[in-house]
Formats: structure tokens, C-alpha cells, sequence
């Protein structure tokens, strides 16, 4: 297929799914029959987006192909994940880039027009793309063939601000979707009886919380149990609402300005240890009342490798880990000392 075709269909294809709602218009409302009123259905936002993000889309891609690329003109300066990298800035991304075209030669790109979704979020305009890839590997010589599905987040002045592959939407057994999951324990967190179905009865789930000056951490097994260690936090557990949980973006926070986006947010998670690590800091302070011992930390260290996705829910400052085990998922960790700024 000719370049200029491939570019075609990438970009015509990412912004299916967004196209302006229909119209029902008189003629001419101002001539006629007087009583003729015209009517207008409402444009979305997304829809109104959609031309200029083609244009910065078609851009984009054709760079890439001919390997002459300004990040600065598609990318934020901050863009909050690139792939595997976090909080990453334009310019790291540019380098990542440029490296990257060391290793493969005649890329060609080529999305499914018909599997692109598009939809407005909090950070502004979200697309998800599907479809084929090839490029031969510069150093072998091989053809690499495959498939790939991303997920997309523009702002308002059209710079990328995600870009990551997308998880699966396929949204058949909860034990096979994480955001099934995420949605069962919006409502199962209230419900104790429920909420003993998202721990596993023999692993259990790491719980954090603050105590004082320090944290506390510990092993539960049950929802009883989680609500008498945790205490106050019970109550911040219960509270929780979300009109949705928002894929794949990580809300920035600091006590100053506490959370920028307000809501539920769901994405992957690489490299879980925070209980793991603040235990060990904590023994480093060799306070007689605080004591990890080699057996403890190395369940928190388990089962935190296990967690793939975290849920990150604002209104109660609580940062949940989630996890499969034998196939079924189960929140792994309750870190509610995270957002907790207190002294």
C-alpha cells in the first residue's frame, strides 16, 4: 500500500466514533409557514474537536514515518505516561523517539477506521486505536508484522498528554476485565459481606494507613478485620463515589493543591512496593515499637508483585492495588496513607 493511502486511513481512522450528531433544519425558518420553529440538535465537544485533532493526527503519524519528528509541536511538555514511562517530559519522549527510529527502517502504520473510539475525558479528548504495524528491524533485516490498540489523550490546545496501549474492553468475565472489577468495588466497599469477596481468604490484602506520625501497615484477611485495623479510614472507605472511573490517567497530587482531577481513576501499575519499601524504612528508625519482621515484609513484597492495575479514588484520598490470582482478581493492597497529609 502506498504511503500516502496508509497515512490516509490512520488518520481518518482515529476519529471514528466522534462525528457531529445529526440535524433537523428547516429550509429557511424565516420565510413560510410562521410557526415553523427550527430546530438544532447540540453539537458535542468531541465532535467539535475532531477536524483539528485529524490534522494534528495525520501530522503526527507522517513523522514518524519519515523519522523526522518535533515533539514539541505533538506533546505536552509534561505528558503524564509514554508507554512504560511516567510524568515524562516532551523532550525525554523526542529523545525515546529518535532512538527508537535506530532500530527499525520502512515503517508503515495502519489503524482500523471502524475500531477507533473516540470520547471527551477530564484531561480533555480521549482516543482509542486499533490496527496493523509493520517495520523492518534495522539491525536484521527481519519484517515485523503485528497488531496493536492505544489509547490517546489530547488537551484542549491539541498536545498529546497520554499515550499508552489501551486495555482490553472486552467485557466478558470479571475475573478477564479490570474494569468489571473496578466497577464491582465501587459498590461492593460499602457492603461488608461484598467487600470479603474482593480479598483473598488466604493471601489477604496489604492495608496502609496512618497512625500518628507514622505509618501502619499490616496483613488482613476479611472485611471485619480491615474494619478494625483501619478505623477512621473505614468511614472514607464507605463514602466513596464515582459517576465512572476514568481510564488510564494518574491524577497529580500534592498537599498543597490536593488533587487536580476529582473522580475515580483506573490504570495500569508497574512496580507496586510501597508497603514493601516503607517498611523497611520504617525498621531503619529503630523506634522498639516498630518492627517488620523478614516473614511480614516478604507477604507485603508478594502481593504487592502481583498487582497489574491501580484504582485511585479522590473523594477518599484511597490508592487500591489490584491483581489477579489463579485468574480472578482481588484488591491487593489498601493504601490509605498515600494522600494522607496529615502530621
Amino acid at each position: 500500500m502506498k504511503k500516502s493511502i496508509v497515512l490516509f486511513s490512520v488518520c481518518i481512522s482515529l476519529l471514528w466514533g466522534c462525528g457531529p450528531k445529526s440535524t433537523d433544519n428547516h429550509d429557511n425558518p424565516q420565510t413560510g409557514d410562521s410557526n415553523k420553529i427550527q430546530t438544532v440538535t447540540k453539537i458535542d465537544s468531541a465532535s467539535l474537536f475532531k477536524p483539528k485533532a485529524v490534522q494534528v493526527l495525520k501530522a503526527y503519524y507522517s513523522a514518524l514515518e519519515s523519522e523526522k519528528i518535533d515533539e514539541n509541536q505533538f506533546f505536552a511538555p509534561d505528558v503524564s505516561t509514554f508507554y512504560n514511562s511516567q510524568n515524562i517530559s516532551s523532550s525525554k519522549i523526542g529523545e525515546s523517539l529518535r532512538e527508537g527510529f535506530k532500530k527499525m527502517d520502512n515503517r508503515k502504520i495502519t489503524l482500523d477506521e471502524d475500531a477507533v473510539v473516540c470520547r471527551q475525558v477530564p484531561q480533555g479528548y480521549e482516543l482509542i486505536v486499533s490496527g496493523n504495524s509493520t517495520h523492518t528491524e534495522a539491525a536484521k533485516k527481519n519484517v515485523v508484522q503485528g497488531v496493536f490498540r492505544n489509547r490517546i489523550v489530547m488537551n484542549k490546545d491539541l498536545k498529546i498528554t497520554y499515550y499508552n496501549t489501551a486495555p482490553d474492553t472486552e467485557r466478558g468475565t470479571e475475573e478477564s476485565n479490570e474494569l468489571v472489577f473496578a466497577e464491582k468495588i465501587m459498590v461492593s466497599l460499602k457492603n461488608e459481606s461484598s467487600l470479603n469477596e474482593l480479598i483473598h481468604p488466604e493471601k489477604g490484602v496489604v492495608l496502609m494507613y496512618r497512625s500518628g506520625a507514622f505509618d501502619k501497615i499490616a496483613t488482613i484477611r476479611n472485611a471485619s478485620e480491615l474494619k478494625s485495623k483501619s478505623g477512621n479510614n473505614w468511614k472514607k472507605m464507605i463514602a466513596v463515589q464515582c459517576d465512572g472511573i476514568v481510564m488510564n490517567i494518574i491524577p497529580s497530587f500534592n498537599c498543597d493543591t490536593e488533587f487536580k482531577e476529582k473522580g475515580c481513576f483506573l490504570s495500569p501499575a508497574g512496580g507496586f512496593n510501597e508497603a514493601a519499601r516503607t517498611a523497611e524504612e520504617l525498621n531503619k528508625l529503630n523506634d522498639r515499637s516498630i518492627n517488620y519482621n523478614a516473614r511480614e515484609r516478604g507477604t507485603f513484597k508478594e502481593l504487592e508483585g502481583m498487582v497489574t492495575h491501580q484504582l485511585i479514588i479522590t473523594e477518599s484520598r484511597l490508592l487500591l492495588g489490584l491483581g489477579q490470582i489463579d485468574g480472578k482478581w482481588y484488591v491487593l493492597e489498601i493504601n490509605a496513607s498515600k494522600f494522607d497529609c496529615s502530621a
